[in-house]
């Protein structure tokens, strides 16, 4: 048997319907793909960007139950922020300048990575880290007159709170 005699002949008609979709196709893909993966890091950054609006409002407002080492208010400032953001928050915790866990707005096991690994005194600025599926965003609590004195004076270092 020959095999030449047994391959199927296609027509014009098919290699011009193949050589028409086949790029059509693929452009298709390519784009879809593109489209996906950069809408995924949009919403990665969209995230970042609304941890960061919830987290630095909070970081200012628990300098006060910080400073006074008022536990209660400021369990209360962080319920309050839990619920009214529960669908993006898993849980908040403040650490204090010993980074040892002050309040957190309810316990589960894994507060631990949300403990800043270095220290306290080197966070300078909202950081976040992504574990796994978990984003985790870390602020510097700092004392209401030494935000003041890192606006007036370039290069001050004061430490935080927490």
């Amino acid at each position: 048997m020959n095999s030449a005699n047994n391959m199927t002949k296609y027509s014009l008609r098919s290699w011009v319907l193949v050589l028409a979709l086949a790029p059509t196709i693929l452009v298709g893909i390519l784009l879809g793909s593109y489209f996906t993966i950069n809408r995924f890091y949009e919403l990665e950054d969209t995230l970042i960007e609304q941890g960061s609006n919830i987290i630095e409002p909070l970081a200012i407002a628990s300098e006060i139950g910080l400073a006074a080492n008022n536990r209660e208010a400021t369990k209360r400032l962080l319920a309050a922020a839990q619920l009214n953001k529960s669908t993006l928050v898993k849980s908040i915790a403040i650490f204090d300048a010993d980074n040892q866990l002050f309040v957190t707005s309810h316990y589960h096991k894994d507060f631990e990575i949300m403990r800043y690994k270095g220290a306290i005194s080197d966070l300078a600025r909202t950081e976040y880290d992504q574990l796994g599926d978990s984003l985790v965003l870390r602020a510097p609590i700092f004392a209401a007159g030494s935000l003041l004195a890192i606006d007036d004076a370039p290069g001050f270092n004061e430490k935080p709170l927490g």
